[in-house]
């Protein structure tokens, strides 16, 4: 672990660096807060990683546009964290994070195409988090049924 925190330490100076030198908008940092991004997850800090996408993800949306593969990815990540175990999800994470991956799976096909090396690991995340929901809206079920 000392070494994904030492990179990670690395990834916020690059990150901050890119922000003093180009703006928070420049394409050079969003890449940088990508790369930071996953970072956070490696180390396992979903829940600085899902508020770091929430502020990032609309800015490049305007700078990438919807159509980019560094916003899917970007989308891809965030709907990742929301149904990431070790962020203890909620409910309503599980199904945002199932929407968010759903329309990226659609987009990703249709962006990079469904014979991209990716897409198979793109789909695969978007079938977990559904049977991660699954689960979670069965186990929510079973205890109101419980408790009355």
């Amino acid at each position: 672990l000392g070494m994904y925190e030492e990179g990670l330490k690395m990834k916020r100076d690059i990150y901050a660096r890119r922000v003093v030198l180009h703006g928070d908008s420049h394409s050079a940092s969003l890449e940088a807060a990508t790369a930071l991004v996953q970072s956070l997850v490696q180390v396992g800090k979903f829940l600085e990683a899902k508020n770091f996408l929430r502020e990032l993800i609309p800015v490049a949306r305007r700078v990438w546009g919807r159509e980019s593969d560094q916003w899917l990815r970007q989308q891809w990540m965030y709907g990742n964290v929301l149904c990431e175990e070790g962020s203890a999800p909620t409910l309503d994470d599980l199904v945002e994070g199932v929407k968010v991956l759903e329309a990226v799976e659609k987009s990703w096909v249709r962006v990079m195409g469904a014979r991209h090396p990716e897409t198979p690991r793109m789909q695969s995340s978007l079938k977990k988090a559904q049977a991660k929901l699954a689960v979670a809206s069965l186990e929510e079920r079973i205890s109101a049924f419980e408790n009355s």
